[in-house]
Order: C-alpha cells, then structure tokens, then sequence
C-alpha cells in the first residue's frame, strides 16, 4: 500500500458503518427510477473504505469541496449519494456496540 494509500481523510467510513448508516436512515428505500428495493455499495470490499466521489461547489468566494459515498440500483443503475460529513457525523454519534462474550459455564459454576 502506498504512502498516499495509507492517509486517511476526516470524513473516512468503513464500509460496515456506512452500511449501517444506509439501514438506520434509508432501509425501506425506493429507487426513485423504477421503484426497486435493490442497492449495491460503491465502494471496495478489499480496503473498507467507502468510495468517495468528490466534487466542487462554488456558493462563495473560494470553491468548497463536498465528499460523497454513494449507491446505485441494481434494476436501473440510478446513482443516490450521501454527503460523507453527515454519514461521519452519525457513524460517531452511532458507535458499533460491543458484543459481549459468554462464556460457558460449567455445572459445576451453578453450585
């Protein structure tokens, strides 16, 4: 992995967290094209990170940059993007819970 690899961005989501992200906030979604349940992640399996397509906005005096994850339907290719401050925002105040681990517990414990 190279140097510029390994930088990680301030806005950074794995992609279990914008997956939970994705279920907390949208689960019941419609494709707004052709009505479809049916989403894949953009995004790598392999590093994950999700991917993040950025692009500039010029609403003021220096152009602003927004960072996106985005999805697409998987009946019509209908791309949907959620700006990545909003899914970090909720990724920190949603931390994963711990699960705990039982431990088995012999007869002999119970005595």
């Amino acid at each position: 992995m190279s140097e510029e690899q390994k930088k990680v961005h301030k806005f950074s989501t794995t992609m279990d967290d914008f997956v939970r992200f994705l279920v907390a906030k949208t689960d019941d979604s419609k494709c707004p094209g052709c009505g479809s349940k049916s989403w894949t992640v953009i995004g790598s399996d392999e590093t994950q990170m999700a991917y993040r397509m950025v692009t500039p906005m010029r609403d003021g005096p220096t152009p602003t940059y927004l960072n996106f994850f985005g999805i697409y339907c998987n009946e019509c290719g209908f791309v949907r993007q959620h700006v990545a401050r909003k899914v970090k925002q909720w990724v920190d105040e949603n931390p994963v819970q711990e699960q705990l681990e039982l431990e088995e517990i012999s007869d002999d414990d119970l005595e």
